[in-house]
């Protein structure tokens, strides 16, 4: 009788070490996953370059705002040859100040927290973060009550980034814009 259980213990144990093994093999990791696209990971906090002018400001990436903002002051519209076009000023937390003028993409109303309506100008610039580079749409308003003068949303980042929450300044900006 003890030879049998002696038999029933190593045969035991001898699946339990294969069931083991096998489960050991056929268990992935992240990194064993396909990847369908390349994305890049960045912190919740990045530095960003625009172009054509490559000023550089830091921006907060943010997965639940749909579109971009941008700190912008002083802005004026002009109209030339029928359309129209916006000047304003950069700012970056070192103080130093960069003098833009573009044209005007479209206007857009954003839901304001108190219920109400904002109309803000819509301009496009080239936005490298990381190695990626997009031509992006920024509304422009008054961020001065933000600490960051950007903010980088969803129609940027989807399909192109993961963002860590634990991490802020992980890739410096390195794009090389289209030359037009």
């Amino acid at each position: 009788m003890t030879k049998y259980f002696h038999t029933l213990i190593l045969l035991f144990l001898g699946l339990c070490t294969t069931t083991t093994a096998v489960a050991q093999e056929s268990s992935t990791t992240p990194a064993d996953l396909p990847v369908e696209d390349e994305k890049i990971v960045l912190g919740w906090v990045e530095r960003a370059l625009l172009f054509p002018s490559g000023f550089a400001l830091n921006a907060k990436l943010d997965s639940g705002a749909d579109n971009s903002s941008l700190h912008a002051e002083n802005l004026e519209f002009t109209e030339e040859k029928g359309k129209k076009y916006v000047s304003f000023e950069l700012f970056n937390r070192h103080g130093d100040k960069h003098q833009m003028k573009l044209p005007v993409v479209r206007s857009t109303k954003i839901k304001l927290k108190n219920g109400g309506l904002q109309r803000r100008p819509v301009v496009r610039l080239g936005l490298c973060l990381g190695g990626l580079y997009r031509e992006v749409d920024f509304n422009l308003v008054d961020r001065s009550h933000f600490y960051y003068p950007m903010l980088i949303g969803r129609s940027f980042l989807s399909g192109n980034v993961i963002i860590d929450s634990s991490k802020t300044y992980s890739l410096e900006p390195n794009c090389k814009p289209p030359t037009k």
